[in-house]
């Protein structure tokens, strides 16, 4: 009895699952709805109070979504790199501090962000911003 219950309610709840899915795609649908699921799916990268350490340079790159850095410790020897592209951002904030040999960037209590295709470079010849 209690497999039969089991599995009726596994049937009921795969007949629930196909009535969602056809019904998200089924429709016609403009082109406002055809980014919907693309939207809910953007990837965002949380680091919160993190000691990231390499010997060789770093590249954080927010391509396809958002970088959060917060409360952490970023050091690489020769180069540093944060780019953000169109529709993204990448942010270092609340203490977090990034370090080459010869630079350093502290938010403090506030924030050092790179937004819609900017950079933010750190390397033997300084620290370069581009807009």
């Amino acid at each position: 009895m209690i497999d039969k219950l089991r599995e009726f309610g596994i049937n009921i709840m795969a007949g629930v699952i196909a009535a969602v899915i056809h019904e998200k795609f089924s429709k016609k649908h403009d082109r406002s709805t055809l980014n919907e699921p693309k939207d809910e799916l953007k990837p965002n990268i949380q680091v919160d109070n993190a000691e990231m350490i390499s010997a060789k340079p770093i590249n954080a790159l927010a391509e396809h979504g958002d970088i959060t850095i917060q409360g952490s410790y970023v050091f690489a020897p020769k180069e540093i790199k944060y780019q953000s592209y169109a529709g993204t951002k990448i942010e270092m904030r609340l203490r977090t501090k990034s370090q080459t040999d010869g630079t350093l960037i502290s938010a403090g209590n506030g924030k050092v962000k790179a937004v819609n295709g900017a950079i933010i470079e750190q390397s033997e010849k300084g620290i370069l911003l581009k807009a």
